[in-house]
């Protein structure tokens, strides 16, 4: 076991995360702050030195290097950082009540609940549907899409929030994307490891992906924090308008990297690649 990197990465994790979590109330140029965050930088390089030195990492990340792989994992993260992050302002902006503040859409729990329905149906199928789309146009090309997609529901939230019928519409098009990177990207990876490399490289895309949500939450809770109106107790309509640009801008990103490695990656579609069977399967008996 490799226990030095172990210590290293959780240490650095909770020093990152406690303070994107905690800046804003306790000051972002705080001495808390700062030592949480710069420690947590700290900790988590001594932990990549480790783990490229060790004989026996916790995390082999050698594969973040990889040419065909490293694209993957960064949109893994980017996409989870912004979908993850996104259903604490999403709900508790529906929540909001309307006829005291002037925005919000001031459902019940039983109503939030409701309103979640499509996007997440829209996920599970698009999901389940991946292979289906891989095969037709390669999963290069199934993750770009699901990525301009999810750009597409999370960017318009910015202009249109005020309408329960968008703010449905708009959720189910980001949900319906997040459904196509999560079967496609990790299809992508374990097509690109051999056969004793997936449990260390699916770990990784794993690790990517969690850190990203660690990291989407703690920076979303700080700028609800940051705009949270003294004499309300509730957070700004701008507040919720910045936490949505913020999402969008790293759904940009990730969407920008995924077009970049769908047009230069070798063009490899399941029709002509003989493996791809045996990749789906990999990939369900694989996943978590």
């Amino acid at each position: 076991m490799d226990w030095p990197g172990a210590l290293l990465l959780g240490l650095g994790l909770v020093g990152m995360v406690l303070a994107l979590s905690n800046g804003a109330g306790w000051g972002w140029t705080s001495t808390r702050t700062l030592v949480a965050l710069v420690g947590g930088a700290v900790l988590l390089a001594g932990w990549v030195v480790v783990e490229l030195r060790t004989n026996q990492p916790l995390m082999d990340l050698r594969y973040l290097f990889r040419p065909r792989l490293a694209p993957i994992f960064l949109i893994g993260f980017l996409l989870y950082f912004a979908y993850l992050g996104s259903q604490v302002p999403n709900a508790t902006f529906l929540a909001l009540p309307v006829s005291r503040l002037g925005y919000g859409l001031g459902l019940t729990p039983v109503g939030i609940s409701m309103a979640f329905v499509s996007p997440f149906l829209a996920a599970t199928v698009l999901a389940a549907l991946t292979s289906r789309i891989g095969r037709v146009i390669g999963y290069p090309r199934t993750v770009a899409l699901g990525t301009v997609l999810f750009v597409v529901g999370v960017a318009g939230l910015v202009f249109d929030h005020r309408s329960l019928v968008a703010f449905i519409v708009l959720n189910s098009i980001s949900g319906a994307g997040f459904g196509l990177i999560e079967g496609a990207t990790r299809t992508i990876v374990v097509d690109e490891l051999r056969d004793g490399e997936i449990s260390v490289g699916e770990g990784i895309y794993e690790l990517s992906i969690g850190l990203g949500s660690a990291f989407g939450r703690a920076v979303v809770a700080a700028i609800l924090t940051a705009h949270t109106t003294p004499h309300t107790q509730f957070v700004s309509e701008h507040g919720y308008e910045v936490v949505w640009s913020v999402l969008a801008v790293a759904g940009v990103v990730g969407a920008v990297t995924a077009t970049a490695y769908a047009v230069f990656r070798r063009k490899s579609t399941p029709q002509t690649d003989s493996r791809v069977v045996d990749v789906e399967s990999r990939v369900r008996n694989s996943a978590p």
